[in-house]
């Protein structure tokens, strides 16, 4: 997870221009073309986190799939259970921390997940670090 600025949930950075951080990924390693304006970076549906930068959650691919993409998560993400299975394919939080049971609170009213290191950031009124990787690194990923 990208923990740095945001935009509109995506991550940003900037360097003489803005550039959302999945899209880099995807250029440094799908081989997307950053100036091909025919063609976009999509978040695959294993992975609903617009600010997720992971090139495994990410491929090239056009408008229509990705309204697609949309589609079928909205198709079952409703009903009586939908927000339910969607929170469940979420890995982690808004902010970057794994979902696992040491790190997870479930809300005995809501039923809903609550990241316990955002918590505790919280209690303590501090800010998380800033990083463009949080405790992870793709650099085990081959390039294009």
């Amino acid at each position: 997870m990208y923990t740095g600025a945001l935009s509109d949930g995506y991550g940003v950075v900037s360097h003489s221009s803005t550039y959302k951080v999945h899209r880099i990924s995807a250029h440094v390693y799908l081989g997307f073309n950053l100036n091909d304006e025919t063609i976009q970076v999509n978040h695959k549906l294993i992975c609903p986190n617009k600010n997720c930068w992971n090139p495994e959650h990410l491929y090239v691919g056009t408008q229509n799939e990705n309204n697609a993409d949309k589609q079928q998560t909205k198709n079952a993400t409703v009903g009586p259970w939908g927000n339910a299975i969607y929170e469940s394919i979420k890995t982690h939080c808004p902010h970057g921390h794994e979902y696992t049971p040491e790190n997870t609170k479930i809300q005995a009213n809501k039923g809903s997940r609550q990241c316990r290191e955002c918590d505790k950031i919280r209690k303590r009124g501090g800010r998380k670090p800033r990083n463009l990787i949080y405790g992870k690194s793709y650099s085990n990923i081959k390039k294009s």
